[in-house]
């Protein structure tokens, strides 16, 4: 599969998104809180930066193929607390990753975020399995 298949696919998927997103026809909560992040994350300015929609539509295709799901999170320098710490223990040893590791952490506005990737919840059901429950 070649990236302009790739990108197609994650656009569709996008596309299917945005149309639940503000028609609000979402199969249950854990669905609308995952097809919102995606969308605010793109769209809304939901958060400091807008995550660019080439980015994102691979990110989906991607986590179609491979049975994932999208996570938004801050990048490294603005991380605090909890998350600031498991970031570090997670890159233990990697000196280049850690060096700027929570340096702006305090900072409220200006910051950025990347996409990370996680298991997909069972409460995010395929369109197949939708389609299958409604019969």
């Amino acid at each position: 599969m070649n990236t302009d298949e790739k990108l197609n696919n994650g656009k569709n998927i996008y596309a299917e998104y945005r149309r639940k997103y503000y028609e609000n026809d979402f199969f249950n909560a854990c669905e609308r809180t995952y097809v919102s992040s995606i969308i605010e994350a793109c769209e809304l300015n939901f958060y400091d930066r807008l995550i660019p929609k080439r980015e994102m539509y691979l990110a989906l295709d991607y986590c179609q193929r491979a049975g994932r799901a999208v996570k938004i999170v801050l990048d490294a320098p603005f991380l605090d607390g909890d998350e600031l710490q498991a970031y570090i223990n997670r890159h233990r040893g990697n000196r280049a990753k850690l060096r700027c590791a929570g340096r702006h952490s305090g900072q409220l506005f200006n910051r950025s975020f990347h996409i990370e990737y996680q298991a997909r919840p069972l409460a995010l059901l395929s369109q197949r399995m939708h389609a299958m429950l409604m019969h």
